[in-house]
């Protein structure tokens, strides 16, 4: 007669094997998962960035299209409308300033600031209804819009004729002056020298990612300062 014997269970070494193999499993399915946190970490900061600039975006979009091309007696004689920027500096007259309720009138002010290697966009406004002849009366204390920024400039499109020599270069057919067919972008624009407001304000940034973003604004051009004709494009 034959006996058959029959082994219930693991051996030692079997046990082991799968240990070694549920181990690293576990290790994959480990790493994976920290992977997972932290992408969706990421995520969620980028997230935050992104509806960090696109408030301040719709906020400085407001800021800039309700411009006030207010007028104001340039020295020489004549009416001019008020509006200063450079490549780190802007300054206008808006009516939705950002600290303020819509629809009071205030001078506002935008600046690059660079401190400790980290460049900062800050923004101010003035007392209420301040205007190039009565006053613009400026806080010295900054609001901070954005910060972390590697690098930051403004530049200004220029109506299509000629902005650089306008007194000698405008010509008039009638009531309306020549034009170029191309606007241009400037690094410095001054109303009291190019007598009419901007087209359009671009603002350049590279951030802490080393992203680059551009925002272009449109402004309010027309005002009383010339015939409305004067800001129309052929």
């Amino acid at each position: 007669m034959i006996h058959t014997s029959r082994r219930n269970g693991f051996t030692l070494i079997e046990m082991l094997v799968a240990l070694v193999i549920f181990s690293a499993l576990m290790s994959v399915l480990m790493l994976g998962f920290k992977q997972a946190l932290f992408l969706w970490d990421k995520g969620q900061r980028e997230s935050v960035v992104w509806q960090r600039y696109l408030l301040y975006y719709n906020a400085l979009d407001q800021v800039f299209i309700q411009s006030v091309a207010a007028n104001y007696k340039a020295k020489e004689g004549g009416e001019i409308p008020y509006f200063q920027g450079d490549l780190t500096r802007l300054h206008l007259i808006s009516s939705a300033p950002l600290l303020s309720a819509p629809g009071i009138i205030r001078p506002v002010e935008l600046r690059w600031q660079n401190v400790d290697s980290s460049l900062k966009l800050e923004y101010r406004e003035g007392v209420r209804g301040g205007d190039p002849e009565r006053g613009m009366a400026m806080p010295d204390e900054w609001q901070v819009l954005l910060s972390d920024l590697k690098q930051g400039s403004f530049l200004f499109e220029a109506p299509v004729y000629d902005p650089l020599d306008v007194i000698d270069t405008l010509t008039l057919s009638g009531n309306h002056p020549y034009y170029r067919k191309n606007s241009i972008w400037l690094s410095k624009y001054d109303t009291h020298t190019l007598k009419i407001m901007p087209r359009r304000v671009s603002l350049l940034f590279e951030d802490s990612e080393g992203i680059k973003h551009q925002w272009r604004f449109l402004l309010r051009t027309s005002s009383g300062a010339f015939p409305e004709s004067m800001y129309m494009d052929n």
